[in-house]
């Protein structure tokens, strides 16, 4: 959901759309639902400019507190590392974020499918 290319997404819902194989189907339905609002912003149209994409880093974050792990639901942390590169050779700083995400699976065969993210 982090990896983006502005030469062919038009926002970071394209992003999460491309994710769609990895979602619940609730968590999809509430994706499709929620397409940007309006424009993709100052920070999106700049990055457009210098035709951005995107690499990611992610590494299992520290996790303290989290809830116990079900069978069926498992809960994560992860600290993600954002960088954009301009294809013009623009660079701008990376950012870090941690994201919270639930797992959920309807029997044990099935596969892990990300259910709820948040960041912190």
């Amino acid at each position: 959901m982090r990896t983006v290319d502005t030469t062919i997404d038009l926002s970071w819902h394209d992003a999460m759309l491309r994710t769609a194989p990895w979602l619940s189907t609730e968590y999809l339905a509430r994706v499709i639902a929620t397409p940007p609002r309006s424009g993709p912003g100052a920070d999106w149209l700049r990055w457009a400019e210098h035709r951005v994409y995107t690499t990611v880093m992610a590494a299992p974050a520290v996790e303290m507190g989290r809830p116990s792990d079900s069978t069926l639901t498992a809960y994560r942390a992860w600290t993600v590392n954002t960088t954009p590169h301009g294809r013009d050779n623009w660079t701008e700083a990376s950012t870090l974020t941690v994201i919270f995400i639930t797992l959920v699976r309807t029997t044990l065969d099935d596969p892990w499918k990300v259910h709820t993210m948040s960041s912190g």
